[in-house]
């Protein structure tokens, strides 16, 4: 195992990273990089990323395996990378490139594995929550929306592995006092987490819109967007939030953070309470089966419910969480029903009437009429009939 490097001042902590790499920071092969900056662009083909991950046998022989997985049920066996590329899909592509690498490093890092793969889950939830937005807005490129969403959270993930004293403390604070966080990144790290992330993404020469992405500081919008990057930077930011929200919902001040996204998200981006609903829970689900193929087990997607204070009474937040719980697990959970209010009482049903033809009854009883006299029926030499004076009609034997 590696040994961790300490430090006098926490402003060393960047310049450390950077100055002696690769002994503190994780390698992301050549291979993958490509990878990501392939499944970003929208003229990449399956044939392109298969040809990048063909040069890389680990990667290689990963993806071959998950696309041969019961996940993907595939008929004839998958023994190509192009082909794998094509069934798996890009988004699981960049997910599973960077989730497996990182947690493939954790033990040389000393790092927790438990607490990456949590970490990992929160990304790949963002991820998808981004690009369920963009498919409900009709976003161009979605899978767009997913790489940066699920990467925006790349400094959580680099400090989990070089820092994991530094990760836990910032992640306790997080649930205990959310808005002490920013002194606590410049106490911990000497700058804030996100230009720390940013500083890590141009050293491994990721995509600019991310690093564009993590360089600002994020701040809703108060009309409409109008430009692809104004979107974009919101439903991301957006993504990351309700990610963290949902999988904490009883963490303190989630109920606000959620209120605050509902009143100042939804209403610029169009998207109304019932629509986030179903997009968190297509988002749940979808990365429900990513996380199998990339090993995280399934409870890192469960919202952790914090025993000593188990209600969440901001409601909106409660019926996303139920909603959630419900898709994940449908037996455990199952849906919320309304009860009627005590007060209110069944209205009294009349009788159906009754006369001396048992069949004329009958029928009365199976259309469900209660006033036969408010029927009429045409009939000759007449205009209509009414349906009681049909009861009295003779009819021949």
């Amino acid at each position: 195992m590696k040994s961790q490097i300490t430090h006098d001042s926490p402003t060393s902590f960047l310049n450390s990273l950077l100055e002696d790499a690769p002994e503190t920071l994780p390698i992301l092969r050549q291979s993958c990089i490509q990878v990501l900056n392939l499944t970003e662009d929208s003229r990449s083909s399956a044939g392109d990323v298969g040809d990048v991950i063909m040069r890389d046998q680990a990667l290689m022989a990963n993806v071959i395996k998950i696309a041969n997985s019961a996940a993907f049920h595939t008929r004839v066996p998958v023994k190509t990378p192009t082909h794998a590329v094509a069934i798996i899909g890009f988004d699981v592509i960049r997910a599973m490139t960077v989730g497996s690498q990182l947690i493939e490093q954790a033990d040389a890092y000393g790092a927790n594995t438990k607490c990456l793969k949590h970490l990992l889950a929160r990304a790949l939830v963002a991820g998808t929550h981004a690009q369920e937005m963009g498919n409900a807005m009709n976003f161009g490129e979605p899978g767009f929306l997913f790489t940066n969403a699920m990467l925006y959270s790349l400094g959580d993930l680099i400090l989990a592995l070089c820092r994991p004293e530094f990760s836990e403390q910032l992640e306790t604070i997080r649930q205990q006092d959310p808005d002490s966080i920013p002194k606590a990144e410049l106490a911990l790290l000497g700058r804030p987490l996100r230009t720390i992330a940013a500083a890590m993404a141009r050293h491994w020469h990721l995509p600019d819109t991310l690093i564009t992405l993590l360089d600002k500081k994020p701040v809703w919008p108060a009309t409409k967007p109008t430009s692809e990057q104004q979107i974009m930077e919101g439903i991301v930011q957006a993504a990351n939030a309700l990610s963290y929200t949902l999988l904490n919902p009883t963490a303190k001040g989630q109920g606000d953070i959620l209120n605050n996204l509902i009143e100042k998200f939804l209403p610029p981006y169009g998207f109304s309470f019932d629509q986030l609903k179903q997009i968190s829970t297509k988002a749940f689900l979808k990365t429900s089966e990513m996380a199998k193929v990339i090993n995280i087990e399934s409870h890192h997607l469960t919202p952790v419910i914090d025993q000593d204070q188990p209600t969440i009474h901001f409601q909106p937040l409660n019926q996303l969480t139920q909603a959630i719980q419900h898709a994940l697990n449908p037996e455990e959970h199952p849906p919320e029903t309304l009860e009627e209010p005590d007060s209110v009482t069944p209205p009294a049903t009349r009788p159906a009437p009754t006369s001396d033809h048992l069949l004329f009854d009958f029928t009365l009883q199976a259309m469900k009429i209660r006033e036969a006299s408010t029927l009429t029926l045409p009939w000759p030499g007449k205009h209509c009939m009414p349906l009681t004076d049909l009861s009295e009609y003779s009819w021949p034997s």
